[in-house]
């Protein structure tokens, strides 16, 4: 099991969507699980996303990265994590939570 770490954006953008909705709070919990016992079943992302990874469910996308691989990929510069030096490689760092018509954008 990986462990998650939650960047301040993240968390701004997951409870602004789950204000009035607990059904969707449910589902991101139950996802953010998911990534944690599985992350690779996700889509590594390319371009200006390079070095992330998004998970689907349903409209919505989580926007991660694996530590252990984005320092063996050398992905660090591009993914700028705080305290990257001080996270184990089983770490997961969630960047950003939205809907899939706006979360590249």
């Amino acid at each position: 099991m990986h462990e998650p770490f939650f960047t301040s954006h993240f968390g701004r953008k997951e409870k602004k969507l789950t204000k009035k909705n607990a059904e969707l709070k449910r589902r991101i919990e139950e996802a953010i699980g998911e990534i944690c016992n599985a992350p690779e079943k996700s889509k590594l992302l390319k371009g200006e996303f390079e070095g992330k990874r998004s998970y689907s469910f349903g409209n919505y996308r989580i926007v991660f990265a694996i530590c252990g691989e984005c320092r063996r990929r050398g992905f660090v510069r591009l993914n700028r994590c705080r305290d990257c030096g001080e996270k184990p490689d089983n770490s997961l760092v969630f960047f950003d939570i939205e809907h899939r018509k706006r979360v590249y954008k």
